[in-house]
Formats: structure tokens, sequence, C-alpha cells
């Protein structure tokens, strides 16, 4: 911040760039957008896209997505799904969507393994690359997004991407998600830590109607202030750089 060639410092982390200002009066502090670039005409068929994934169409779809580590929090995720009543699980289908290293993989297989054969949970598993179509029909077949990111202090597009598509999040109360999730009421927040906050979460959402704890308004005021042309604007107007239109 005192660096003299500094001017302008973008900080994704919308709520701390006011504070940062306090460090200088000469460099210029503004919130930037986390771009996630949505097609707002994509429509999908649930039934069908259900079938080709091998899902059981009475299922709600609990969608995990994005470099499956353990900082995602798939270890307590997996251990809470143990905690549900039958109920609950008959009506489960965690997809697991993303890329995940052989070591991690056979950690996680041993576990699914067990919990498939102890409780009726469906669990689909896409461990590649998928295209950026593919990973928006995905968050619209969702009931629910899972944000379980372990003490994880900054941002994620995870949360834009289920906003954008009006699917309510699981997520950990952490840090800067934690604070995006309570103020823009995207579902509920929580311990991701601990395997019984999940599972109580998860209840909450399958014995009621999962938007019943997410504000659809401030859902899609969140995605739009997050876009990709919100994120080129600001940089283009505080750098005072005409963008190039083709």
């Amino acid at each position: 911040m005192q660096h003299p060639q500094l001017t302008n410092l973008f900080c994704l982390d919308p709520f701390a760039a006011k504070h940062l200002a306090r460090f200088s009066r000469r460099v210029n502090s503004l919130p930037l957008a986390d771009p996630v670039d949505i097609d707002r005409e994509l429509k999908i068929d649930a039934t069908q896209l259900k079938t080709q994934l091998g899902i059981e169409p009475q299922r709600k779809v609990l969608l995990l997505f994005g470099a499956l580590t353990k900082r995602k929090g798939i270890l307590p995720l997996l251990d809470s799904l143990c905690l549900l009543s039958p109920e609950i699980t008959n009506r489960l289908c965690l997809f697991l969507v993303g890329s995940m290293d052989s070591e991690f993989k056979d950690r996680i297989a041993s576990k699914i393994d067990r919990l498939t054969s102890s409780t009726s949970v469906q669990v689909v598993t896409q461990y590649e690359y998928v295209s950026e179509t593919e990973i928006q029909q995905y968050f619209q077949l969702a009931d629910v997004v899972l944000a379980l990111y372990q003490r994880h202090v900054g941002m994620s597009g995870i949360l834009i991407r289920a906003a954008a598509a009006q699917k309510p999040v699981l997520a950990s109360n952490y840090g800067l998600m934690g604070e995006i999730t309570r103020r823009y009421k995207l579902g509920i927040d929580l311990d991701a830590k601990d395997p019984q906050a999940i599972a109580k979460g998860l209840t909450e959402f399958l014995s009621h109607s999962p938007m019943t704890f997410a504000d659809a308004h401030l859902m899609e005021q969140f995605a739009t202030q997050n876009s990709a042309v919100n994120f080129a604007s600001t940089i283009f107007q505080t750098l005072n750089i005409a963008p190039v239109v083709n």
C-alpha cells in the first residue's frame, strides 16, 4: 500500500476494500466482482438429464462441484450422510463432479462403499473435466449446492453459480463465504467441520422446500453483481481503458 507506483488496489472481498483504504490515502481501493459468465438462456430437461446421469428420478440432488480435495469438506460430508434417517437417505443423491487425485480417490471410494452399503443414499460420481455448458446444467439440476469449504477465508465461484441458478447452498459459516451466504440469504451456513451440523442442515433442506432457506431476489442481485461484465467494466473504467468490441 505504501509503494509509490501503486495507484489502484482491486479486492475480491467486497467488505474489505473500504477498510484497506485507511492504510493509504493515495491508493484507490475498490471491490472487484468475482466473475462467473452464465448463459441465461440455457434450459434443461431435468428428467432426461437425471436419466443420462443414472440419478434415480425421486432423488433430491446434492451437488459438490470443483477440485474435490479435503478442503472442499467431502470427508465430514460423507460422515454426515451416515447420520441421516432412512426417510432422508431414501430421497438423496450425492453428485460429485470434478477432478480428484488418485490417492484421495481411493480413500474416498472406501468411504463411499461403506456409506452405500449401510444407507440408501445414492452416490453418482464424475471425476473428470466437464465443459462450461455441463457445469451450468448440473447447477440447474441440483436441489442443493454444497460449499462446505474447510476454514476457507476467501470467496468461491460456487456461491455465484448457485445464486445464478437459483439453488440454495449448504455452506461453511467461516470467513467471507459465511458472510456472503448470510447477507444475501443464499441458504444455510454452518460449521462445515462438524458432521452433526451438516446432517442437521441437510435434514432441514429435505424436510421443507430447499428455497425456504434462501431469498431469490437477493440471490439474483448477488449473481448480477459478480457478472463477467461487471468485472471487466470496473477494470476498464478505473484504468480509463476503452474496451475492444468485436
